[in-house]
């Protein structure tokens, strides 16, 4: 293509640029990658707090397991489901049962995160003074918020709890 002239005898010189279609089809694209990272980070997200709910229920566990085996006493375990979903820990002494408050915690009883229960829904688990139950226990850890399920299992053997 030739130049053209203005009046003041310049040359105009044909540019190059990107038209609207290029453009719009480019900000399209870059939408719908954003779109897709965005509901992989939610899903991502929701992993990662149902995971950090179920470590602290197993933390508790441990922390109560393991203040039991210090004492030499027996520690008993309970689940509760219903209006609050909820469990607590105890030592078993020979004057009944004394409650186990976590550093972390105000109340003996424990409330479950929203949305969250426990299978069994009431359930009694007893740890030997050797932090070991009587035989193997599985615990269901659901949560509707984040429709994900755990089974966390306290070995009889070893005393471990596994998830």
């Amino acid at each position: 293509m030739t130049p053209r002239a203005n009046k003041s005898g310049r040359n105009f010189s044909v540019t190059s640029g990107y038209t609207i279609i290029e453009l719009i089809s480019v900000i399209l694209i870059i939408g719908i990658l954003t779109s897709i990272v965005v509901v992989d980070q939610v899903s991502y997200y929701n992993k990662l707090s149902f995971t950090a709910e179920v470590e602290k229920f197993i933390g508790d566990m441990e922390y109560a397991r393991d203040y039991a085996i210090s004492r030499r006493k027996q520690c008993v375990i309970r689940t509760r489901n219903g209006n609050s979903p909820n469990y607590n820990f105890s030592l078993r002494t020979a004057d009944g049962l004394e409650a186990i408050v976590f550093p972390s915690e105000s109340n003996h009883s424990i409330n479950l995160p929203d949305g969250a229960s426990l299978d069994p829904a009431v359930n009694e688990i007893m740890l030997d003074t050797r932090g070991t139950p009587a035989s193997n226990e599985t615990i269901t850890y659901t949560s509707t918020k984040f429709s994900q399920t755990a089974n966390i299992t306290l070995n009889s053997v070893t005393g471990f709890i596994t998830q």
